[in-house]
């Protein structure tokens, strides 16, 4: 009995560290092509809305494991600088079937620096876009 007892906590350790520090990844996203995760517009305004779209053209689903992954980068000298961070999210899991496709809507930075721009969700990248002052 103790020895099931302590096995039982283990197991539910392990699930709470799967779930707490997996689930802020893209399960699925891939380079080939099978999910496409694209900013609508070419440019941006500091303080507008931007719309991102996560499409799965895949045969299998895949889950967002929350927004917390969601980052801003910026292109300085070629690279690629994180200068934003999802906060306050909730570790929701989003299922995205094959054909479906996502839509969020993150709000771009007030102060950010007039440049060129992408998000990331894990592993998936957006294409590029700028962001240009109010």
């Amino acid at each position: 009995m103790i020895m099931y007892a302590y096995l039982a906590r283990r197991c539910y350790v392990l699930l709470f560290l799967t779930i707490f520090f997996g689930g802020c990844d893209l399960a699925g996203a891939s380079e080939d092509g099978a999910v496409a995760f694209t900013a609508d517009q070419p440019s941006y305004t500091a303080g507008s809305t931007a719309q991102l779209h996560l499409e799965n053209r895949s045969d299998d689903t895949f889950r967002v494991g929350s927004l917390c992954a969601l980052r801003l980068y910026r292109e300085v000298l070629g690279s690629w600088k994180a200068v934003w961070q999802q906060q306050g999210c909730l570790t929701v899991v989003i299922e995205v079937e094959p054909g479906a496709r996502q839509t969020f809507q993150p709000v771009v930075p007030e102060d950010a620096t007039p440049g060129t721009y992408r998000y990331e969700l894990g592993s998936a990248v957006s294409n590029t876009f700028t962001i240009d002052a109010p």
